[in-house]
């Protein structure tokens, strides 16, 4: 068996959702200030004093270059000379590379050391001859700081020269534009360290503005979620309701129809039982009670009193309303029945209203006068054989029908059984 689902709250729901959408809100306003902090930083991508600055070094370069191209000659002679003195000094670095010592004093120092310890005899052979081997390559040494001393000189003689050549340029005007060159390139590397400050900001601003969408994308989803879950809920507690409510109808209207064909079946039967009692009971015992009173009103033989008591089906006492003749008596002075027209005074019969309204129930005419009653006897006669003739067979065809009528509701109910 299935779990039966309970209703979702919906003033639960509804505190959540305020709530979430309470949360998206300042979502939303977080994101908006973010989205308008990035707008501010972001121009139309020109910069005019930035390009004035660019278009004004670019005329100074123009300028160096005119006047370089003047001076070419000159330049060349000193870039030539420069050139020298470079290749010169490294020449000299790698002499000094080689040599053992420093400079021409210490050679002259170790030098002196060195043949005084040989001078003195108190060195043993093999010393004494590494010592003369290492004066022989210190006055080696010293031919070549020689050497040095005069690659110097004419490194200090070529700077003389470069230096008298650059002393005869009139160069002030290169200087002016060299030193507009730096303040302007300085300017320009300000502006980039301003815009990669910009920039660094302008991230910033971006990951608060993503970071804000993403913040309220996931409000929005939890809400949405929320709803989700609560509606979709809602709908199958109500379509279970649904199917609860269309199984108590289906079981409501069954039931319904097994009572109503139960009733009809017990009608049917109640309608046996009454159609079982012998027909024209009430009739019959109407007629002879009436019989019985004519006849003694008039003074005729007990013949018809004795064949109305003859012996007659079973009547339920429940089921006829047996008037007497005592009854038939009673009230002879209350409401007249009809005269006949021109009978004498000593001819007039009165009937009381329970005699008048049993001939009437049995269509046989109220008599106006002693005359009369003969034909009433008459006639109530006719009637007695009839109702007794064909009481069997009025009686069997009642059961007949009755009987035809609980098979139809027994056979109706069967049916609903079996289809249950």
């Amino acid at each position: 068996m299935s779990k039966r689902l309970e209703k979702p709250s919906k003033t639960e729901f509804e505190s959540r959702q305020t709530e979430l959408k309470a949360t998206l809100d300042a979502k939303v306003k977080t994101l908006n200030a973010a989205i308008d902090a990035v707008k501010k930083t972001q121009g139309n991508g020109k910069n005019p004093a930035l390009d004035a600055l660019h278009d004004e070094l670019n005329d100074i370069k123009s300028q160096q270059n005119a006047f370089k191209q003047g001076k070419q000659g000159v330049f060349d002679e000193i870039k030539t000379i420069d050139q020298r003195i470079s290749g010169r000094i490294k020449d000299v670095q790698a002499a000094k590379a080689k040599l053992p010592v420093r400079n021409a004093d210490e050679v002259e120092k170790r030098i002196e050391q060195l043949e005084d310890s040989v001078e003195s005899g108190q060195l043993r052979i093999l010393d004494e001859k590494k010592a003369l081997t290492e004066i022989s390559q210190l006055k080696k040494s010293k031919a070549a700081f020689a050497n040095i001393a005069k690659m110097e000189e004419a490194i200090a003689a070529d700077k003389e020269t470069v230096a008298g050549i650059r002393a005869g340029i009139d160069d002030s005007e290169s200087k002016k534009l060299h030193l507009r060159a730096q303040e302007i390139i300085k300017k320009i590397e300000e502006s980039r360290a301003e815009r990669n400050e910009l920039k660094k900001s302008r991230d910033a601003l971006y990951a608060a503005r993503d970071k804000a969408f993403e913040e309220k994308h996931a409000a929005n989803a939890e809400l949405q979620a929320l709803r989700d879950e609560y509606y979709g809920a809602l709908k199958q507690y109500q379509d279970q309701y649904a199917a609860d409510m269309a199984v108590r109808r289906e079981k409501e209207k069954e039931e319904r129809q097994a009572y109503e064909k139960e009733k009809r079946l017990e009608r049917a039967k109640a309608k046996l039982e009454i159609a079982s009692t012998p027909a024209f009971g009430v009739e019959i015992v109407e007629t002879e009670n009436l019989l019985n009173f004519f006849e003694k009103e008039s003074g005729a033989s007990p013949a018809a009193e004795s064949k109305a008591s003859s012996p007659s089906p079973s009547i339920d006492p429940s089921k006829v309303i047996k008037k007497d003749v005592g009854t038939f008596m009673e009230g002879t002075g209350g409401k007249r029945g009809k005269k006949t027209r021109g009978a004498k005074a000593g001819d007039k019969f009165n009937l009381n209203l329970t005699v008048i309204e049993s001939l009437s129930a049995l269509s046989i005419g109220i008599p106006g006068s002693k005359s009369e009653v003969p034909e009433v006897v008459e006639q109530l006669k006719k009637k007695l054989n009839y109702y007794k003739d064909n009481q069997d067979k009025v009686t069997k065809e009642n059961i007949r029908k009755a009987e035809e009528e609980i098979a139809k509701a027994e056979e109706a109910v069967g049916q609903e059984q079996e289809e249950a």
